[in-house]
């Protein structure tokens, strides 16, 4: 149900941005940018704002990483610094990656979001400075779910496999574990491909905004 709620979601607020992008290519752009485009930057930033995929991805990390974590920690306490520790310190490093290329992002997007807020007497010029500050928060919003798409991925056929050893108490099988991986790879690709296509369409918006300005701009 949460998958069919954020595409029909996603598909309302596209459908919204093509049908304004068609009534601003009708208009005057050339005379006055500020109206039409800023108008088109407007609403996608109220979409922007909001929070709701950030609390959808720390809440799908707990989900998995508490209980993947618990199973790994009652694994290595039994089994040694083998196997099953190495994938445990798996776990932080990729915690630990995606929380420096996410505080980059984040960086990134507070230096746009200051040289937007500064005054300018061109307005062009503040139109480009607000395009880049919102191209900056949807690479945030698309690598939050390419993060969590890949957390997924590679992690979900070990809590998969490690199930299986607790529940019929025995070692999983090469079998079991490319099961697991095929299960899982074929699933959570689905699962989140609308999420990141929904940004990556975001973005394509975006560009067609700055290729609009452009021609304005060589004018």
């Amino acid at each position: 149900m949460d998958l069919i709620y954020r595409k029909k979601k996603y598909r309302e607020f596209l459908s919204k941005l093509y049908e304004l992008k068609g009534q601003s290519s009708n208009q005057t752009i050339e005379s006055n940018p500020n109206t039409a485009i800023n108008y088109q930057l407007v609403e996608l930033l109220s979409e922007l704002r909001g929070k709701a995929d950030l609390v959808f991805t720390r809440n799908a990390y707990i989900l998995l990483a508490f209980p993947l974590s618990l199973i790994l920690v009652y694994r290595s306490y039994y089994d040694g610094l083998g196997i099953t520790f190495g994938l445990l310190i798996c776990v932080f490093l990729f915690f630990l990656i995606s929380h420096f290329i996410m505080k980059n992002l984040i960086k990134v997007n507070i230096t746009k979001s200051r040289k937007k807020d500064e005054s300018s007497e061109n307005g062009l010029v503040h139109i480009w400075d607000k395009i880049n500050y919102v191209n900056s928060v949807i690479n945030i919003k698309t690598y939050r779910f390419i993060l969590l798409a890949g957390f997924y991925i590679l992690f979900f056929p070990i809590l998969l496999a490690y199930l299986y050893q607790v529940i019929y108490i025995l070692n999983a099988s090469l079998v079991v574990w490319i099961l697991s991986y095929i299960l899982s790879v074929s699933y959570w690709t689905i699962y989140y491909y609308h999420d990141i296509a929904f940004y990556l369409e975001l973005k394509e918006l975006v560009n067609g905004i700055k290729k609009q300005l452009t021609s304005i701009s060589m004018e």
